[in-house]
């Protein structure tokens, strides 16, 4: 169908309707007079738009026994099926019921019925409101108002009618429009106060029955299923059945609550918002749903808001690009008041950067927490609603001391969480010596994340595991060799099962490639991670033996059931001649305090343990060279980490000597060869740092296997070069085994 016979037929439609709606007596969307008649054979005249309308009641009325204070009618049951003309009207306020023309007149009145129905409508009435009235009622197996076919609600102008109880039970169509377009101000509320679907409301506070409501001619409606829900369904509802509404009319529907077991829906039905609002939410319970249909159609202008549950709407944006002609923090502060005042978002969530930036995005352990929070502060500035910040929170106490001092509402923790799920719980109780930081390593979270892969963390390898660490089923007695990341896991893992744990290290502390990964640039919170993992074996009963080398001896003198060797790695020395003369140091000796350098140092690696040897040489004051077999340096380090090295490299003029194979050691440097055969000599150094990688070091396995049930050999002893994601994560299924 073309554009053009789309249009007609959508005219003869609207043309149709204006028709319908011309064959309704005038009197069904007039306003009412107040001296309204209330016997047979007087007249009554409603002023509506473009004059008047007087007709005479021909029938005879009756009056309903009714007991009367003020406005407010009690009523037994108003039951207007039986073809009465049943009247109650007077300057005060009242009802008239019109039985001929199914006219139900509403003025300024609050019928009341206690234990039953307070109103029953017949097909094909009209309701006509006008002032301020109100409808309470419903018991067991009832219903506030129970309209028994279809029925139109014509508001006057700005009259309200309130309908308190147990709901309105449909069982036609149900429309609510303006008396008049030139009427506004309209609106029918109904509020649902039960705990049952007895009613037969089915815990809705409007219950269609799969029937229509449907809300036109600028009308409001607002329905609120504030019950606990029902006992059968265990759901409640706003609107149960079918939604349209047009005209620049408007609907509010709010599930309420359903209680622990039960399902909110604001709106449970098909919804169609053509020139109109709609606005659904879910209330509380054990899901929530904003709008639940086959079928959602939004249109001419319609507008259609849903959320599933009291959900606050949250905007996430960038408080700065960090590009050149990209959005400042200018731009973002008008950003942020743009979307607080024409778009009614509830808070604000500050990040910063994009991808091109992703030092910024996904911040290494360089930055310190809260490092974007200045530019927060003019976010903030620029709002009245909250304001959450984010970027590289690791511990609590700096967190809290910017929502202190009102430099933001609200701090996120994105991947400490990841680390450590455990944060407010610990933060709570007062245990934050036992808290596992995020150190900023960018090995498990990020890149797994953009690979597809399940997320996971060095200092938290059951991250999407939890449901594996469970109680073992026979409790052993475990030894566990090494005091580094894998052993102290390990250790921590086996506790945490409920076996017997005995920790050996050799060192007199315990930390091993951790302890010495902390002191380069940007890794100080490993102190605080190697501290926590400390603190909760002690916590969990390992029994931890320091400057404890272990032999085959002492390991049988435990008797153990179960050992875990993470005894690590050691420098891998290559057969380059020169190489045993030349009174090297190891990076990690040198890390280690165990061996001072001289003021000049060439690296011989380039890889990740030999750029952050150079960086930290070269924050002391050192002249520092690498030379590096690959044709780029620190290939193994996270890009975000690598720009930070690399602009330390070139603030401390550190030289790069890529693509050079070394041939020979020297005392005092090396002879390299390059990709093009050349020959290079850096000779004239004070030191040479060995950093040229490393390799397994297990020499307990074969020893221990054939008196100890089960042996498992755990991070780098297993496999080198690795990293502390999967060292922890080799401790975690040794762990498991056991």
């Amino acid at each position: 169908m073309n554009n053009s016979s789309l249009k007609k037929r959508l005219l003869s439609v609207a043309m149709a309707a204006v028709m319908v709606f011309s064959l309704l007596p005038a009197t069904a969307w007039a306003a009412m007079a107040e001296n309204l008649p209330a016997a047979s054979g007087q007249t009554r005249t409603e002023q509506k738009r473009g004059g008047s309308d007087t007709y005479t009641v021909t029938r005879d009325v009756k009056s309903v026994a009714a007991a009367q204070t003020g406005a407010v009618k009690k009523v037994t049951c108003l039951d207007l099926t039986t073809g009465e003309n049943q009247v109650s009207l007077d300057a005060n306020g009242g009802y008239q019921w019109v039985a001929g023309e199914n006219y139900l007149y509403l003025y300024k009145v609050q019928i009341e019925a206690e234990g039953s129905n307070a109103l029953i409508l017949p097909a094909g009435t009209t309701v006509k409101v006008v002032g301020e009235c109100s409808i309470t009622g419903g018991g067991a197996n009832e219903c506030a108002v129970w309209s028994k076919g279809d029925v139109t609600v014509g508001l006057g102008q700005d009259a309200t009618l309130t309908v308190n109880g147990l709901g309105w039970r449909a069982e036609g169509n149900l429309t609510v429009a303006h008396a008049y377009d030139a009427y506004t101000g309209g609106e029918l509320t109904v509020n649902y106060y039960g705990t049952s679907s007895d009613n037969g409301t089915s815990g809705a506070a409007i219950y269609m029955g799969g029937n229509t409501l449907r809300v036109e001619q600028g009308a409001r409606v607002t329905a609120n299923g504030s019950g606990i829900g029902n006992v059968k369904a265990k759901d409640s509802c706003g609107v149960k059945g079918a939604v349209y509404v047009d005209g620049g009319a408007e609907l509010v529907a709010d599930g309420g609550s359903a209680g622990s077991a039960g399902i909110s829906y604001g709106i449970f039905g098909d919804v169609t918002v053509k020139n109109g609002t709609v606005t659904a939410t879910g209330g509380s319970g054990l899901q929530s749903y904003g709008v639940s249909g086959n079928s959602v159609s939004v249109s001419d202008g319609g507008v259609l808001n849903a959320t599933g549950g009291n959900m606050p709407i949250l905007c996430r944006i960038n408080a700065s690009d960090e590009l050149d002609g990209g959005q400042s923090v200018q731009d973002a502060a008008a950003v942020a008041a743009y979307l607080e005042q024409e778009c009614g978002v509830d808070a604000i969530h500050v990040s910063r950067a994009v991808h091109l930036r992703d030092e910024f995005m996904w911040a290494p352990g360089q930055f310190h927490g809260g490092f974007s929070a200045p530019l927060v502060e003019e976010i903030k500035r620029a709002v009245t609603v909250p304001v959450i910040a984010v970027g590289r929170f690791t511990e609590p106490q700096y967190a809290e001391l910017l929502v202190r001092q009102g430099r933001a509402d609200l701090i996120a923790f994105g991947r400490q969480s990841i680390a450590d799920p455990e944060l407010p719980n610990r933060a709570r109780d007062g245990q934050l010596e036992t808290l596992a930081p995020c150190i900023g390593c960018l090995l498990g979270c990020v890149p797994n994340m953009f690979a597809g892969k399940p997320i996971t963390c060095a200092l938290n390898p059951c991250a999407g595991r939890e449901s594996e660490l469970t109680p073992a089923a026979v409790p052993k007695r475990v030894a566990v060799v090494g005091g580094g990341p894998a052993g102290l896991y390990a250790a921590w893992a086996c506790a945490a099962r409920g076996h017997q744990v005995t920790l050996m290290e050799k060192e007199d502390e315990p930390g091993g490639s951790f302890r010495i990964a902390s002191y380069p640039t940007g890794k100080g919170q490993i102190s605080s991670a190697i501290r926590g993992m400390i603190v909760r074996c002690e916590k969990a009963g390992v029994d931890m033996r320091l400057s404890a080398e272990a032999t085959p001896e002492d390991i049988r003198s435990l008797h153990p059931d179960a050992v875990i060797l993470a005894t690590g790695s050691t420098p891998l020395l290559l057969p380059i001649p020169g190489l045993p003369e030349c009174g090297y140091a190891t990076a990690q000796e040198l890390l280690a305090g165990k061996r001072a350098a001289g003021r000049r140092v060439l690296v011989a690696g380039g890889g990740m343990i030999g750029c952050e040897a150079a960086e930290y040489l070269a924050e002391r004051g050192h002249e520092v060279s690498v030379v590096e077999m690959k044709p780029a340096a620190a290939e193994d380090v996270a890009p975000e980490i690598r720009r930070y090295m690399f602009e330390t490299f070139r603030r401390h003029d550190v030289r790069l000597h890529t693509g050079c194979r070394i041939t020979r050691f020297y005392e005092d440097g090396v002879e390299c060869k390059g990709t093009d055969g050349s020959i290079l000599s850096l000779r004239g150094y004070d030191t040479v740092v060995l950093a040229m990688g490393t390799r397994s070091s297990d020499p307990l396995s074969e020893a221990v296997s054939p008196f100890v049930p089960q042996v498992f050999v755990v991070g780098e002893a297993r496999k080198s070069p690795g990293n502390a994601v999967a060292a922890t994560a080799d401790a975690l299924d040794a762990a498991l085994e056991i």
